[in-house]
């Protein structure tokens, strides 16, 4: 901390939230949010000022997202965006889980199914009129922000069997789930688009994602996934708080505005 005062660890998961809530913004659809809260001077400033107190490492990726903003950067963006991420899971670079690593199509319902678990075992509803797979990359990095601002309740209200049961499904999720995939995805984003904001953006998240195994002394996955046959999932899915999700992220957020 820049006061010289030791962070504790409630702040220290409201930080980790702040990221994932981040990166959940940087890998949806670009807007003018996107570049006011990523991109431009002030916010980013405020954000490498975020990301210092858990790994001082990662503020050099905060900066790099920084860029001159014009008017039409929004649709510069978009179209990046689109052309990387395609309006279908067989982009160039897929953003969906489920699209890395195994052969067998019949473990894709099985992936999606238990990711729908993980969700609705803490009172998560899913938006089905987005039309966005429920293993999109900014669908799993929500539901890990979500799950680290319930951490630092937990922590800041003193309820032990709730803060053991969160940081059980934060390590899980992360195995099974999202830090399986990641480092192929975060590959690709760099390599299709270098120097560019999403190859930046996924060397990020990369450096978070290792941050986050050692936390908890997990191995990340592999940064050389095979990516599946060019077979979708008619159903569609986007993740989207529930009340009572909404209630406990609102309560003792302080990284709202990074």
């Amino acid at each position: 901390m820049t006061d010289g005062r030791k962070t504790n660890d409630a702040e220290i998961a409201l930080c980790r939230s702040g990221i994932y809530e981040a990166l959940t913004l940087g890998f949806r659809p670009p807007t003018e949010e996107t570049v006011r809260r990523l991109i431009s001077n002030e916010q980013n400033s405020m954000f490498a000022e975020l990301v210092s107190i858990i790994d001082e490492n990662l503020m050099e990726d905060v900066s790099d997202l920084a860029v001159e903003v014009d008017a039409d950067l929004v649709d510069k963006l978009e179209s990046k965006y689109y052309n990387l991420f395609g309006h279908s899971a067989r982009s160039s670079v897929p953003p969906y889980e489920t699209e890395y690593g195994d052969k067998n199509l019949f473990q894709q319902p099985h992936q999606l199914a238990d990711i729908s678990g993980f969700l609705t075992a803490f009172g998560l509803e899913l938006n089905v009129a987005k039309h966005e797979r429920i293993d999109h990359v900014a669908c799993e990095l929500e539901f890990m922000c979500f799950l680290t601002r319930k951490e630092a309740y937990a922590i800041q209200n003193k309820k032990s069997a709730m803060l053991k049961e969160t940081l059980k499904a934060e390590r899980s999720f992360l195995k099974d789930h999202f830090a399986r995939f990641t480092p192929t995805f975060s590959h690709l984003c760099i390599k299709e688009d270098p120097g560019g904001f999403y190859g930046n953006l996924g060397r990020l998240l990369r450096n978070f994602v290792q941050f986050e195994c050692d936390k908890f002394n997990l191995k990340s996955g592999s940064e050389k996934l095979h990516l599946r046959s060019s077979v979708e999932v008619d159903e569609c899915y986007d993740c989207e708080f529930s009340g009572d999700v909404k209630e406990l992220a609102g309560e003792g957020n302080t990284m709202e505005q990074f």
